[in-house]
């Protein structure tokens, strides 16, 4: 076993103990425990955990020469399997929108803090963007690699 780097010391410290611990505060105070929690606040809080572990991530990946970006790996194959996946995707969710009634969409915790106001829908769509490129490049990517190193395999 080999100890990685102090930046990717703290990119797993971030990656594996600071976003869990906000995630169960955010569910507390969604509960209302801790105070009530405005769709802006969320949204907000949302873009900006997001960015920050896409800031995060470029710069420890860096750090070690990891590229982010490599598109060139990326075959038609992959995208058109992709596009099929997000129609399904679609696809269920409307399903699932179509199988239920007003009232019960209304009850639903997503439909509560789904955006209202366009401010809101331009964070949701931000929050969206950042999560899925932050993600996939955090954990999937950086995360895997630092892992791999350390433990000096990939399983």
């Amino acid at each position: 076993m080999q100890v990685p780097g102090l930046t990717s010391l703290l990119f797993l410290f971030y990656v594996l103990v600071v976003i869990p611990a906000g995630a169960f505060r955010t569910a507390r105070r969604l509960r209302g425990v801790g105070g009530p929690v405005s769709r802006l606040q969320y949204w907000r809080s949302a873009v900006l955990t997001q960015a920050f572990l896409l800031l995060l991530t470029l710069l420890v990946g860096t750090s070690f020469g990891y590229e982010l970006f490599a598109i060139d790996r990326v075959s038609v194959v992959d995208a058109l399997f992709t596009f099929a996946a997000l129609a399904i995707c679609l696809g269920l969710r409307q399903l699932s929108r179509m199988a239920r009634s007003e009232a019960e969409l209304r009850g639903l915790l997503v439909y509560q803090r789904s955006p209202r106001t366009t401010t809101e829908s331009t964070l949701s769509v931000a929050a969206a963007v950042l999560a899925s490129v932050a993600e996939e490049l955090a954990y999937r990517g950086v995360g895997w690699t630092i892992l791999t190193y350390s433990l000096g395999a990939p399983w």
